[in-house]
């Protein structure tokens, strides 16, 4: 771009040239940014007159569309504000024959006009300080000889300089081939310098945040580009105004803007970017089915540059233009639950406790404990953590586990709806524990999960104990708890004696009958595979209970209810079986 811009000078100052100059490089590279807002900007001495030749079909239409730039442009503006519009046009009129005004306004009347704009322009301001630039001649549709002979009355005839830009590889004519070099006297390839263009383009972007983000990530930009092989200007400007609109919807007075979430800030930004490029390439993208974020590669080389870090929700936005908030935040944070900062005391310990000065490592046992405190941590952190607090307890250390218990139950109980679940932490048999330790893990493990259960069944209980069976069927109250049934089971979680107790004094056979259209939905969640083996062995026993019944005692009613309900148990047995 320097020697660009270097030559560039060169030929508007100089006062012999007589040649058009031509910038030429591929579509959406950013020339036109270039000419028009960079060079530009750099020499304000001069009066640049833009035109876009996209489209158009005739000589005459050059002249309309020039007519109309000069005046809604130029005249009466910037360097030419002491020029009164108004009187060149009346002095214009005065040269026309009034009577045959209709006649030129069709046939010779905007090139009349043009000329002499262009005329009180350049005598106003010197020919040497006006510059045409006549960009996207490859989308021009009039003859080359015809365009280029045209242009070539500026440049030789009315010595203005002229500035040609274009997509040489798109002009298939051969007369443009034979008469460029009468008019272009020297042509250079536009060679984008995107980190450049970039900041260009910061200033327009009122949030400092948004800004900071892309500042922060121009390197990463660029090279995405590079080995894309599709430095494309638009792309770029496409890509950030993309990231501008997501990040208003999205991250705009959440927790999201802090400094905690720079990570993901820059993850989704540098996947957007790459889905931007795809995009414009009219490439295929991966296919991600059920998972909504992580490492992807849509390539059969499976190198280490081929993977990106992706999120479905970007593909979704910048394809198809869906941006479902409410979803992308639950997914969001769903994120920041699995992928804490790096300078997070419970990643330090993990990471590298062995390590540590015994006060380091105490400090951050402490912050571990704060957060717990604060809620900070996700439920299904807490297999980790504990796994870690005994290991760490095994290694010399001393940690008060019964106090962390409380903190896990407290956290249990504060964020219970959530949908979060207690689990064994599957990278404890990868670690070489003693069999003490391991047993007190498991134990304490079995109390929090037991808590944690009884929790959740709390209200499920209730109804159970009350003998209500018909809220049991309520659609709120599926909605609420089904995915904690489908997780954990059912008659594993009740109290069954306390069930047993309800359906023998209901003297309602309503209920009992609900009872029955509730056993009725779980077989099906049995037939779907959907609920637990663990609850097999309570469902026999609460087959056992109910066949101890002396259903005679009761009315027909309740006692076909009963036996309906044995029989959906069986089926759950043998289905299972």
């Amino acid at each position: 771009m320097n020697e660009l811009e270097k030559q560039l000078d060169e030929y508007i100052n100089q006062n012999i040239y007589n040649y058009a100059f031509m910038i030429k490089g591929q579509w959406g590279s950013g020339k036109s940014y270039f000419i028009k807002k960079v060079y530009k900007e750099k020499h304000p001495e001069k009066e640049f007159i833009y035109v876009s030749l996209n489209g158009i079909e005739k000589i005459e239409d050059i002249d309309i569309k020039l007519t109309e730039i000069l005046i809604k442009e130029h005249l009466g503006k910037g360097k030419l504000k002491s020029i009164n519009l108004k009187n060149i046009l009346k002095d214009l009129f005065k040269q026309v024959n009034y009577k045959n005004i209709v006649g030129i306004l069709n046939k010779e009347y905007k090139q009349i006009l043009t000329e002499s704009i262009i005329d009180v322009i350049t005598d106003k301001l010197s020919k040497s300080n006006v510059v045409l630039i006549f960009d996207d001649l490859e989308r021009c549709k009039v003859q080359s000889d015809k365009l280029l002979a045209y242009i070539n009355n500026y440049v030789e005839h009315q010595e203005i300089k002229t500035i040609l830009v274009a997509d040489e590889t798109n002009i298939e004519e051969e007369n443009y081939k034979k008469i460029r070099e009468k008019v272009i006297g020297n042509s250079i390839e536009y060679i984008p310098d995107i980190k450049n263009n970039i900041k260009s383009l910061l200033p327009r972007i009122n949030n400092q945040k948004i800004r900071d983000i892309i500042e922060r990530n121009i390197g990463e930009f660029n090279t995405e580009l590079e080995c894309q092989n599709f430095c494309n200007m638009r792309t770029v400007q496409f890509a950030i105004d993309k990231f501008v609109n997501f990040y208003k919807i999205i991250f705009e007075n959440s927790e999201y803007e802090n400094e905690e979430y720079i990570e993901l800030q820059d993850r989704i930004f540098n996947y957007l970017v790459y889905i931007s490029i795809l995009y414009k390439k009219s490439e295929n993208l991966y296919d991600w089915k059920d998972l909504e974020y992580g490492y992807i590669n849509i390539k059969d080389d499976y190198s280490y540059e081929n993977y990106r870090y992706g999120f479905k929700f970007i593909d979704d936005y910048v394809v198809k233009g869906i941006i479902d908030k409410k979803k992308i935040l639950f997914i969001l944070k769903d994120y920041a639950h699995k992928n804490l900062p790096k300078d997070d005391a419970y990643e330090l310990l993990k990471n590298r406790y062995w390590e540590l000065q015994d006060d380091k490592v105490y400090e951050l046992i402490e912050e571990i404990k704060k957060k717990l405190k604060n809620q900070k941590y996700r439920i299904d952190m807490i297999s980790e953590i504990l796994s870690l607090l005994l290991k760490l307890e095994e290694f010399g250390y001393e940690v008060d586990i019964n106090e962390f218990m409380k903190l896990f139950k407290n956290l249990i109980k504060n964020k219970q709806g959530e949908d979060n679940t207690i689990y064994i932490d599957d990278t404890l048999e990868l670690i070489n524990m003693n069999k003490e330790v391991k047993e007190k893990y498991l134990k304490e493990f079995e109390k929090l999960k037991s808590y944690s259960m009884k929790l959740k069944f709390t209200n499920i209980n209730d109804c159970i104990t009350e003998g209500n069976f018909n809220k049991l069927l309520e659609d709120d109250f599926w909605t609420n708890n089904q995915k904690v049934i489908e997780k954990n089971g059912f008659f594993s979680n009740i109290n069954l004696e306390k069930l047993m107790q309800s359906i023998k004094r209901q003297d309602k056979a309503i209920q009992i009958w609900n009872f029955k259209y509730f056993c009725d939905a779980l077989l099906e969640n049995y037939q779907l595979g959907k609920i637990l083996k663990n609850d097999m062995k309570s469902i026999k026993y609460l087959l056992k209970l109910l066949k101890e019944l002396d259903i005679d005692e009761y009315g027909i009613s309740k006692r076909n209810a009963i036996k309906g309900i044995v029989m959906d148990l069986e089926k759950m047995q043998d289905y299972k079986k």
